[in-house]
């Protein structure tokens, strides 16, 4: 051209309108100086020139493997020369820059133009959520599903608890008469004291039980995915399923646990007839269903390092010892949530036990728990708004419990050192 540099061909299809545009190294014939041109328009442009359209077609099978290469390297480093104005074709355009092809760097070798021809906008940075963002993310389904479902409902029934509502009729006012009608109401105490029961066995046994289960499943061997899901299978069946087989498991008469021990000489107990007997049958009827606290205890397994374990066989260390010393206090956090996890559960899902099993609450009130005394005055005596009365009760209690736990494990530092 007239700088009286090499020969070069320019773009068919005119300068590029956006950084998108390839430039890229081209020999097309031996003994031409290297060229930085558009590529597939140089091609075509080729083919023009020579008189000969499609001459060319076969090198773009040959071309495409050096222009792999190329194109990673340029990568690097087009975003900021199309910034600055640098990437240009090359030929007779007006904003063109001249190329030295005997430069050995030719991204060094282009002169920057007087004016700059495209403006390129600079990508926009995202701005990525932090950790706090991420678990509230997580959260925010069930967050949403608990706002709708319980929080909303136990909001609006506490206007309810207020007034005297049948269903019926509209409600009447009455102020904290319902309030006072439960510190008269021996079976709502009677309620409590079942609820309380229930609560101080089965939560301890659902803990232990999943974290010994854990210990033993947290180890790679043949079968274990089996074993695991077994455990987890029973968490999953329908309530009534299971209420039903336990009804049949707990027969006085010809039940297996009965028939069992009086193999062994023991006389079997009346499971559903005497009212202790009904109470501990309801508490071993809730226990076995672990399988979401073995999956929670074996991701806390999964996160103790193997190098303090390992530290603590090499200070002599027994493995009762590495566990009361080294793994329990470890996975304190994950029994607190368990604890807190179950304690609300167990306050609430022994409603399908005490109606399939005890009967509606038998014998003698002994399995009549919160949630089923609740039930019964609402939908059988229809007092909803005694009965909003007793479910606030019922919240107010399981934030006590909560709270008397979470004061405990701050006293005792399990788990919450920074809680204070």
């Amino acid at each position: 051209n007239a700088s009286g540099n090499a020969p070069v061909i320019p773009c068919v299809d005119g300068c590029p309108s956006s950084s998108s545009h390839t430039i890229l190294p081209l020999i097309l014939r031996p003994g031409e100086p290297r060229q930085w041109v558009s590529f597939p328009g140089a091609l075509a442009a080729r083919e023009r020139r020579d008189g000969r359209p499609g001459q060319h077609a076969g090198w773009y099978a040959v071309l495409s493997q050096p222009v792999v290469a190329v194109a990673a390297r340029l990568r690097r480093t087009r975003f900021d020369a199309a910034r600055s104005g640098l990437l240009r074709c090359t030929g007779d355009h007006p904003s063109a820059a001249p190329v030295d092809a005997t430069a050995s760097d030719p991204m060094s070798a282009v002169t920057p133009p007087a004016t700059i021809g495209v403006a390129v906008q600079p990508a926009v940075r995202r701005r990525r959520l932090g950790y706090r963002g991420q678990l509230l993310l997580l959260l925010a389904p069930y967050l949403i599903g608990l706002g709708l479902l319980v929080g909303l409902p136990a909001l609006l029934g506490l206007p309810l608890a207020l007034t005297d509502y049948n269903g019926l009729t509209d409600p009447a006012f009455t102020g904290l008469a319902n309030l006072r009608e439960l510190a008269r109401d021996d079976l709502f105490w009677l309620s409590i004291f079942n609820s309380l029961f229930y609560v101080a066995l089965a939560v301890p046994l659902r803990l232990l039980g999943a974290l010994g289960l854990a210990l033993l499943l947290v180890h790679r061997f043949r079968g274990v995915g089996a074993y695991r899901a077994a455990v987890y299978l029973p968490t999953v069946a329908p309530d009534i399923a299971w209420a039903l087989l336990w009804l049949w498991v707990l027969n006085p008469i010809y039940g297996p646990v009965n028939q069992a021990l009086a193999l062994i000489g023991i006389p079997g107990p009346a499971w559903m007839i005497e009212e202790w007997g009904a109470r501990f049958a309801i508490v071993f009827m809730m226990s076995w269903q672990i399988g979401e606290g073995l999956v929670v205890c074996l991701a806390g397994l999964g996160d103790v390092p193997r190098e303090v374990l390992d530290q603590s066989a090499v200070d002599g260390a027994s493995p009762v010892q590495t566990f009361i010393r080294v793994t329990l206090p470890l996975l304190a956090p994950t029994l607190l949530i368990l604890l807190f996890r179950d304690t609300i559960f167990s306050l609430q899902a022994n409603f399908v036990p005490a109606l399939i099993v005890g009967r509606g609450g038998g014998p003698n009130y002994a399995t009549t728990f919160l949630p089923m005394y609740v039930y019964t005055t609402a939908f059988d005596y229809l007092r909803f708004g005694y009965a909003a009365a007793m479910t606030w009760a019922m919240y107010v209690l399981t934030g006590a419990l909560l709270w008397l736990q979470y004061r405990v494990a701050v006293r005792w530092r399990l788990g919450f050192r920074d809680a204070e």
